[in-house]
Order: C-alpha cells, then structure tokens, then sequence
C-alpha cells in the first residue's frame, strides 16, 4: 500500500476518534489506549515515508554523480 495513503487513513482515524471521544461516545481509556496506537502507527508510517524519500534522494545523488562523470569523459 501506497505509505503516504496510509498515514491520511491513520490521521483521518484519529480525527475521527477525536469526535467520538469529544461527543461521548467512548469512554476516556479507549480513547487513549486507541490514540496509542494509531499515533504510533503513524509514527512508523512517517518514519518509512522518510526512509524512503532518504532513499530515492541518495539513489538521484548517485546517479546524478554518475552522469557528471560520464560527461566528463566524453
């Protein structure tokens, strides 16, 4: 699944268990048993988002290396 797709789902959970718990719908320990974890699924989700984008920017670095180099030879 597309990672930053899965961060909008998680905050769009947490917005919506914002609402049930301000409208008393759910008790104050399932609020914040839930709120756990969804913010440290969110958490893990960012930080993959991060990772990846860390990633694909070294990769464009490198190749980008690569292409001076060639020109250089030419």
């Amino acid at each position: 699944m597309d990672l930053e797709l899965e961060a909008s789902k998680i905050k769009d959970e947490i917005k919506e268990l914002e609402v049930r718990f301000s409208v008393g719908e759910i008790t104050q320990q399932l609020f914040e048993n839930k709120m756990s974890f969804l913010q440290a699924n969110l958490k893990k989700v960012e930080n993959d988002v991060n990772d990846v984008r860390r990633f694909i920017d070294d990769l464009d670095m490198k190749i980008f290396r690569c292409s001076e180099l060639l020109r250089e030879d030419q």
